[in-house]
């Protein structure tokens, strides 16, 4: 079930045959599609919204938006399954290295390069270097993840105990993605940690919870 993947014939000229069915369809070509009874959206109003900058005639504003998320258009649920967002909470956003990035509980998930609103693969024939990555923060520990920080070519992932980091060389791809514990710090899950410089700025609270100390990662 792996390799399977599956077909439908276009024609090269389809205004010409306007009822069906038709004993003799044309020239045309086979072309990969989506398996039959696959479900191939992502619901908007669950997803985050865009927040664009306009400037016209009327000045300068913002306006905000349900964004337009690409559909599944290839393979079936086990060969382009649903990235982890689907059903789950979405803990953080984040752009980085030319994709655009959500933290679902313990998965590291990052749309298609260059390509911010699709979250699935466009053939299942072949891995692409472009997919969309999806992996798990492989642990001996819960580790669920809060909050993603870009540390100049670095991206530092935060759970409450464990921080991670995102691995890629010599280019980030479905390929080459793995996360790599790198410190065990607790953390106030709470705050988000800030980019100061070269390093990171993180919380951490007292176990009676009187005071609090900040750390540089």
């Amino acid at each position: 079930a792996e390799d399977d993947y599956y077909v439908e014939f276009v024609v090269d000229d389809s205004d010409e045959f306007d009822d069906w069915p038709v004993s003799n369809m044309g020239e045309g070509h086979w072309k990969e599609g989506l398996a039959p009874l696959s479900k191939p959206r992502i619901d908007p109003a669950t997803m985050p919204l865009r927040l664009e900058r306009v400037e016209d005639a009327n000045g300068l504003r913002f306006e905000i938006s349900v964004e337009d998320w690409d559909d599944k258009l290839v393979g079936d649920d086990e060969s382009n399954p649903d990235p982890a967002f689907i059903d789950n909470k979405i803990d953080d956003i984040f752009l980085w290295r030319n994709r655009l990035g959500f933290l679902v509980g313990s998965r590291f998930v990052m749309s298609e390069s260059d390509e911010y609103q699709n979250f699935w693969r466009t053939t299942v024939k072949q891995l692409l270097d472009s997919d969309p990555i999806d992996i798990d923060a492989g642990h001996n520990q819960v580790a669920n993840l809060r909050w993603g920080t870009a540390l100049e070519n670095e991206m530092v992932l935060w759970s409450d105990t464990t921080q991670f980091l995102v691995e890629g060389n010599p280019i980030l791809t479905p390929k080459t993605a793995g996360l790599t514990p790198a410190t065990e710090f607790e953390m106030d899950d709470q705050v988000r940690p800030i980019v100061v410089g070269k390093g990171v700025f993180f919380s951490r609270q007292s176990s009676g919870g009187d005071y609090s100390r900040v750390m540089e990662f």
